[in-house]
């Protein structure tokens, strides 16, 4: 009908960095993603093209610079 918005989700909507989600799957992502960001572990995204695996791995890459405390990409100096 119009004028009718769309019914909330039950579950919360969580975001983390850029990436929004209800799903507990994607809850549990993101917790592997933190604890993975403060290793100096090497990381393959894997999936099927649209999955996005491009935002996993810019998620990924801010929350390692934040965790060791750069919030600014270093220049190097010539």
């Amino acid at each position: 009908m119009p004028g009718k918005s769309s019914p909330r989700p039950s579950r919360p909507l969580r975001e983390f960095h850029g990436i929004y989600t209800v799903s507990p799957q994607m809850f549990a992502l993101f917790e592997q993603l933190s604890r993975v960001a403060r290793s100096d572990a090497s990381v393959l995204i894997r999936g099927e093209t649209g999955t996005g695996k491009e935002l996993v791995a810019r998620a990924l890459h801010q929350r390692a610079r934040a965790a060791r405390g750069r919030s600014r990409p270093s220049t190097a100096r010539r």
